[in-house]
């Protein structure tokens, strides 16, 4: 099995009060979704360490090869493994795929997360669009809208790592069936097309008796909400109220 983990530890200048799991979105980057707009900054000014992860096959030294389509759940029982070796607490923070996979470790029955912000995330799996638009250039039919023309236009990661990547992780995304363990704060933009259909996860949050908070950002789309100063303050000061 290829590594899945090349994480990088950012740490505050004073004692950590607890630790951020961050997991990027498709296409891109530690240093695009959390370095760049400022929330590591922000978190570590706080006193929260951020330990940054990236997806699979977006490193350099990741490599290419996938034998089977069990990516997801091998990188989440990676993840899983390595919650324990973190400052406690640990809260999760993700931003579209990414914050898919952290609604995954919520989801999982003895997850060790006290709290997670997901930003950017609807109850679509967008990946097969996503794969449709890297093979053949074009939109797919059931996703008309080139949702991912700007994470294509401006990602580092090779396409055939992206396009693998996107094959491997195109299956039916249930959050409806999910029971949450741990309050959740969702942001998206105010014109995001991928996080739409929020109302679903909001339902499956309060149906496991969880706080669910939600902030839709005036004026931001899907990639630009990450670098909206009200996102940045509402995460951290949701993550101070949920320290554990």
């Amino acid at each position: 099995m290829m590594p899945l983990l090349n994480a990088q530890l950012f740490e505050p200048d004073a004692t950590t009060r607890a630790t951020v799991l961050a997991i990027h979105g498709f296409g891109g980057s530690t240093e695009q979704s959390w370095v760049k707009p400022g929330l590591i900054k922000k978190l570590n000014a706080a006193g929260f360490a951020v330990y940054a992860v990236p997806l699979p096959l977006h490193t350099a030294n990741a490599g290419s090869q996938v034998s089977d389509d069990s990516l997801l759940k091998a990188f989440i029982g990676q993840l899983s493994a390595q919650i324990p070796q973190l400052s406690p607490p640990v809260m999760g923070l993700g931003f579209s795929f990414g914050a898919r996979v952290i609604w995954e470790l919520l989801a999982t029955p003895d997850q060790q997360l006290t709290s997670a912000v997901l930003i950017g995330l609807g109850a679509t799996n967008h990946m097969d669009a996503a794969a449709h638009e890297i093979a053949t250039g074009q939109a797919s039919a059931h996703h008309p809208a080139r949702l991912f023309d700007r994470v294509l236009a401006h990602t580092a990661v090779p396409q055939d790592n992206l396009l693998r990547f996107a094959q491997l992780t195109a299956d039916n995304f249930e959050p409806g069936n999910d029971t949450i363990n741990a309050p959740v704060l969702l942001i998206s933009g105010e014109f995001d097309e991928l996080a739409q259909d929020s109302d679903e996860l909001v339902t499956a949050i309060t149906a496991s008796h969880q706080i669910c908070e939600k902030l839709a950002v005036p004026g931001r789309d899907h990639i630009s909400v990450l670098t909206s100063g009200l996102a940045r303050s509402t995460a951290v000061k949701f993550f101070t109220r949920h320290t554990g």
